[in-house]
Formats: structure tokens, sequence, C-alpha cells
């Protein structure tokens, strides 16, 4: 799988918050691209599960060689049946769900891609099993997807903290949009605008927010 921009964008958004969790979750690692991003703000250790094989290999690879290598640990298996031994205080997900998309040829890219192994109920519920009394869930979705998981969050028990609107450009309607929950209670919920390119090429609000990980900035 390559790396994508707004997958880019959503680990380093929830880096603001990663530095405070010593436990940390990456539901659906693929080749541990927000793992990787976390752990240089963090200090906590980072757990990441995968099911589909080759990206397990790939991710063990990556977080092996990585400087953090102590801190990592890659899970293979089903979310959904995994006999975790721990609750975490931050999991993230940055999840394969196109569901009424066009389905890839490839077998694997049907795994990584698409809901057909886990679906957005199921991670919820997921997720409220594994997160401490205190912790928080980022999510990052295609933005079309954005009605039903605000009404999962309300059938979990989840509350809405941040909600983040991502566009290519001002001229172009979103099409991903972040989320960050938590168990405690939300007074409003902070929504806001995420630009990524302008005329002039990548907006200020993008560079500040990638320029720790972007060698060309």
């Amino acid at each position: 799988m390559k790396v994508c921009t707004d997958s880019c964008v959503f680990g380093a958004w929830v880096t603001s918050w990663a530095n405070s969790k010593k436990r940390v979750l990456d539901i659906g690692a693929g080749t541990g691209l927000l793992m990787l991003m976390l752990a240089q703000k963090s200090s906590g250790r980072i757990d990441g599960i995968e099911i589909e094989p080759a990206c397990f290999e790939q991710l063990k690879s990556n977080l092996t060689l990585s400087p953090w290598a102590d801190r990592f640990q890659a899970l293979k298996g089903d979310v959904r049946e995994f006999q975790f031994t721990q609750k975490y205080d931050l999991v993230v997900s940055n999840p394969p769900f196109f569901s009424s998309d066009l389905l890839s040829k490839s077998g694997t890219n049907r795994i990584a891609r698409h809901s057909i192994e886990l679906t957005l109920a199921e991670l919820f519920e997921t997720v409220t099993r594994l997160l401490t009394a205190d912790g928080n869930f980022a999510l990052l979705l295609p933005f079309h997807r954005l009605e039903e998981a605000v009404e999962f969050s309300r059938n979990y028990g989840l509350n809405i903290i941040f909600q983040v609107r991502v566009f290519h450009t001002r001229k172009h309607k979103p099409f991903r949009v972040l989320f960050y929950f938590g168990n405690q209670p939300v007074q409003e919920v902070k929504i806001s605008d995420f630009v990524i390119k302008n005329d002039a090429g990548y907006t200020p609000e993008f560079v500040e927010l990638l320029k720790d990980y972007y060698l060309n900035f």
C-alpha cells in the first residue's frame, strides 16, 4: 500500500495528543505509517494489528528497522477476535471503508481498501471494548461516511471532540473527515476545515502540520 497524503495528514494531526498516551493501538496498521509517525512525537508503547499477511510482513520489517523498534509490537489477526491483554489510552484507525465504491480486482487490495473484513459498526464496537475509561479514538474516513460515523458514535457512547473536514483545494468538496472521540462529556464539538493545496502549492497549514515529516519542506 502506497503512502497517501490524507493518511499523512491524519497521522500528523493525531500526534497532537499522542504524547500523553502510554498505550496506543493502530487498528488496520497496514505497513506501519501511522505507528511510525506517532512514535516520533510520543514516548508510549504502540501496538498495531493487521489481518492481511503481506502487509503484516512489511509492517514487521518497517517497525524493526525503525529507531523506535523497542516500543512497537506488531499483532497479526482479526481485531474482532484477537485476545488483547490490555486496554489502550488511544486507538487510531485509517480503515478500509469505501463500501459503496468499485472493488479492486486484487484480493489483497480488496481487504486493504474496502470494508469486506470489518464493518464500521464492528470497528466502533471493538474500539469501545478496548479503550480505557478516559481513552480516545481517532478515525479517518471518506467524507461521504460522516453521518454514518456520527450515528455509530452515538450508538456506542463515544462523544465527538474534534471533527475536521479535509479538502484537496477550496474549489473541491471535502473528501475526507477526521474524528477525535472520547468517553468524556463534550459541551460543543469543535468543527474545522483543513485545505491541502491552494493556487501557490501546499497551504501554510499543510506545511506547518507536515513539516516534521516531509523532507522537502
